[in-house]
């Protein structure tokens, strides 16, 4: 195949845009496309502050890449994080890439250990909570993201999910009837007005996974391409994200029609009903907002006989630390 516009040759085949890209095009049409991404739904305003979470997969690395390329232009400021989960050789492989692309990159940043910071890893935690891995690890890495954002007075936090991601969760929750969730799967989820719940941005809200992928490789950037060793592949996202690939392989551009449509329409619906006015308070032990008296990540450090006050003050050691 030949790139739609040059003579090079073609890795990428888009049927959903019509389009056949080189290595070149490639890169400059997801570039272009994220750009159009953060206008056409506001995510970041000129002179913000991003802190990126980088996993050390090939979305987080294609998301710092493409934000890195595009700050001039935004007129923004960017800081990085990675979080050491501590699961095996798998997470020193995953902090090592993300260590590699923002020296490469000259992204300033964090790590955060699990283990330096409250004496476990994830296996731990999981064993010791009787709790499903992704579960736990979902609530642990969303509330040391959003505090480390806050410690760095970062305004916007940006995350790597990508269309596959949005739409497999939104067909979840609409399953399993719960409109809460289903109310914050949109690309930009505002914090609270006094900055302790920093606004959560989705710049790949539009691109596909294979582009992603494919701007990884042809940009050569470190990432790590293995699955996690704690997932269980028998949970319905996986079997609804193996039906949404068949879908687009018999209808290309289906995902991206239903995601605008979810946005220009559903998300409509369910705000008159008032689903997405989450009503925060203040945890108790942290101070970080809160939908019940003690926040998730409080209890959970509570349930495996850690102080969260302990873990609180190692995580603001290790960011003073590393900036």
């Amino acid at each position: 195949m030949r790139c739609s516009f040059c003579n090079a040759s073609a890795i990428i085949s888009l049927r959903y845009a019509k389009l056949r890209l080189c290595p070149e095009h490639l890169s400059s049409y997801l570039e272009r496309k994220v750009l159009r991404t953060i206008n056409r739904y506001g995510l970041i305003k000129r002179n913000d502050k991003v802190l990126i979470a980088v996993s050390g997969g090939k979305d987080s690395a294609t998301l710092a890449h493409i934000l890195y390329r595009l700050k001039d232009h935004l007129g923004i400021k960017l800081v990085g994080m990675h979080i050491n989960l501590g699961i095996g050789e798998y997470s020193i492989k995953l902090e090592r890439a993300s260590r590699e692309l923002f020296e490469r990159l000259a992204i300033p940043y964090v790590i955060l250990s699990l283990k330096d910071i409250a004496d476990v890893t994830l296996p731990d935690i999981v064993r010791m909570a009787r709790r499903a891995a992704c579960s736990v690890c979902g609530l642990i890495k969303r509330y040391l993201m959003n505090i480390t954002a806050y410690m760095l007075n970062a305004n916007k936090l940006a995350t790597g999910h990508v269309l596959e991601d949005i739409v497999q969760f939104i067909i979840k929750e609409f399953l399993t009837a719960d409109f809460d969730r289903l109310s914050k799967l949109k690309p930009l989820l505002e914090g609270t007005p006094d900055g302790r719940l920093v606004t959560k941005i989705r710049p790949l809200y539009e691109v596909r996974e294979k582009e992603s992928l494919t701007y990884a490789i042809v940009n050569n950037l470190p990432f790590v391409y293995d699955t996690c060793p704690l997932i269980d592949e028998r949970m319905m996202v996986f079997k609804i994200r193996r039906l949404i690939d068949n879908l687009e392989l018999e209808h290309p551009g289906l995902s991206i029609y239903f995601l605008r449509k979810y946005n220009s329409s559903f998300i409509k619906y369910l705000e008159n009903l008032g689903m997405n006015k989450t009503k925060f308070s203040t945890c108790n032990i942290c101070g970080m907002p809160s939908t019940s008296h003690t926040c998730g990540f409080c209890r959970l450090i509570l349930r495996i006989g850690k102080d969260p006050l302990d873990v609180l003050a190692r995580v603001r050691s290790q960011i003073e630390t590393m900036t």
